[in-house]
């Protein structure tokens, strides 16, 4: 197989698992891409052929803070769900233990 399609890839992926040997070596030729390989961020599709360029501001973006100090964001929180209780509805609940995510 020379030369592929993008409309062909249902096609070869149906003879792929009926064991057709062309359609067999194609995808074992396919690079793997997992969350480990992608660890390397888009360098790895750019070093396997796949991109012809990281994408711009990537590197910039990498080393910019992802939260700035005061800014706010909503986290998943035990609270008290009741709007009668006016003077504790959405207040945090005490909880026995703590977790802290960074």
């Amino acid at each position: 197989i020379s030369h592929v399609q993008a409309g062909d890839v249902p096609v070869l992926y149906t003879a792929f698992l009926a064991g057709e040997r062309d359609a067999g070596q194609l995808f074992r030729a396919l690079p793997s891409l997992s969350p480990q390989t992608m660890g390397e961020g888009p360098a790895i599709l750019v070093k396997l052929g796949l991109w012809t360029q990281v994408p711009n501001g990537w590197h910039a973006m990498c080393q910019s803070p992802r939260y700035f100090v005061g800014r706010r964001v909503l986290i998943r929180a035990p609270v008290c769900p009741s709007p009668t209780a006016a003077s504790t509805f959405l207040t945090l609940k005490d909880t026995t233990t703590t977790t802290t995510t960074t």
